[in-house]
């Protein structure tokens, strides 16, 4: 896994991997994409609504998860989505067929979304049976407060 750190992106980053636990994998990538994609894709977000999340297959509002999301589909922000999908495939060795669209996820203060999985128990029946990672990215550094931990 740390032979990753030799990837050559070719998009004015450089990314470093730290390998945080090696089964299951959970990766730290400093630098994956460009501030300027990363707002790229703030602004794509933010020209659209933002609805209240949700949870599980009949997409359920929950005091357990109460951000805003958006899922933002390549023509909505194409050139930073298909660098996004492009750069999770080769870490990943998931073609970029498999993957979701983007979900962007926007916590104001006091906003949070409780121990959770991402994976439901409905992928399994679905035909590729439901994800096989997740990827999550961070496309602004919190002013305050704020944490994610794996389990």
């Amino acid at each position: 896994l740390e032979a990753l750190n030799s990837i050559p992106f070719h998009d004015g980053t450089n990314p470093t991997v730290h390998v945080l636990q090696h089964e299951p994998v959970l990766l730290v990538i400093d630098d994956f994409i460009s501030e300027d994609m990363c707002q790229s894709i703030m602004n794509a977000a933010s020209s659209t609504s933002l609805q209240r999340s949700t949870m599980g297959m009949k997409e359920v509002e929950s005091t357990d998860r109460t951000s805003s999301t958006l899922w933002l589909h390549e023509a909505q922000c194409e050139v930073p989505l298909r660098v996004v999908a492009e750069k999770v495939a080769r870490v990943s060795g998931l073609p970029p067929t498999h993957m979701e669209n983007l979900q962007v996820v926007r916590y104001l203060p006091g906003q949070e979304f409780t121990i959770h999985t991402d994976h439901s128990n409905y992928f399994n029946d679905m035909e590729c049976r439901g994800r096989l990672a997740t990827c999550l990215m961070y496309l602004q550094e919190p002013t305050g407060g704020g944490e994610t931990r794996f389990f």
